[in-house]
């Protein structure tokens, strides 16, 4: 990620009467640096800000907080230390704002500089089908509890859930007046989640995300449980054989990649990427231990260990036209 930084109108040197014991004095406010594409609409990044004290050290003002300084945007919104621009371009195209810091304890120690919102940034459009929810494991079978008697089998593992596709979306490019800025609406086959992007394509980019979803994971078998296991004082009682396992659940197949179609008028540059990605098969799950058997009289015998569930199959990919 680039970073961007942003040049101070002007340097605050400041003289304070004596403070108390063990309060900073900052004798110099530095500059402020914005991480990443943080002037993207509707992409926050952290904002750092050194500032020198009287000793001559320098401390990063984004540890101190609201608690020292008093901090503002004009143009988006300020939380947490970092820096968040709406989500609309609308509501940044052609204007720009201001980020100032202020010392409480002294407002002259200030700085402000410009907020300019860019629209050369690497946007992405979610579309994706949602991934299947993996399969419960089986529960296991109950001990043998009385001479001879087998332990119950463990309950098969249950299948995951298969992935969503993903839906079709249409992507409509519109150039603009006066810029090479693109406008870029995209909407979901059902006509919900439309999206507008301003896009420079100097470096500019939107990718349309229409991955299927993952198939769930299979549920593992329960184990079986143990045969009786007779009384160390007892010398004729007959062992119980182990519960078999269960058998693990199937993988869910993966969703289908959505298909994407792309309209504009001739000679646009190519903004949209379209990642149109299969759905990968959930794993199986495996199968459940065998329960143990035991005995004086007859040893029980153990029981089955549980099949492996079956693996889930690859969606099919998407297109793009």
């Amino acid at each position: 990620m680039k970073k961007v930084l942003l040049p101070v109108a002007a340097l605050a040197l400041i003289a304070l009467p004596d403070p108390a014991a063990g309060a900073r004095v900052f004798t110099k406010v530095e500059h402020l640096t914005i991480d990443g594409d943080g002037l993207c609409p509707g992409v926050g990044a952290k904002i750092r800000m050194r500032a020198r004290t009287r000793r001559g050290g320098e401390v990063n003002v984004t540890d101190l907080g609201r608690r020292k300084w008093n901090i503002s945007a004009t143009l988006g919104e300020v939380s947490g230390g970092r820096l968040l621009l709406p989500a609309d371009p609308k509501a940044t195209w052609g204007r720009t704002g201001t980020l100032s810091y202020v010392w409480r304890k002294n407002p002259s120690v200030s700085v402000e500089i410009p907020i300019v919102p860019r629209y050369d940034c690497a946007y992405v459009a979610l579309f994706d089908g949602e991934d299947g929810r993996d399969g419960t494991s089986g529960r296991e079978g109950r001990d043998g509890a009385s001479p001879g008697q087998p332990g119950q089998d463990g309950q098969a593992g249950r299948d995951g859930d298969p992935g969503e596709d993903a839906r079709d979306v249409e992507v409509v490019v519109r150039t603009m007046d006066g810029t090479p800025v693109l406008e870029v609406v995209v909407t979901g086959s059902d006509g919900t989640r439309a999206q507008t992007f301003y896009v420079d394509p100097a470096g500019g980019t939107l990718t349309v995300s229409v991955r299927g979803g993952n198939g769930g994971r299979g549920g593992t078998g329960g184990r079986g449980g143990d045969g009786y296991e007779p009384s160390a004082q007892s010398s004729n009682e007959q062992g119980g054989d182990g519960g078999n396992g269960g058998d693990g659940g199937d993988g869910g197949d993966g969703g289908n990649g959505g298909v994407v179609t792309v309209t504009g008028p001739p000679g646009v540059p190519g903004v949209v990427v379209v990642d149109n990605g299969r759905g990968r098969g959930g794993p199986a799950g495996s199968g459940g231990f065998g329960g143990k058997g035991s005995g004086d009289g007859r040893d029980g015998e153990k029981g089955r260990q549980g099949r492996r569930g079956r693996d889930g199959q690859d969606g099919l990919p998407g297109a793009g036209r």
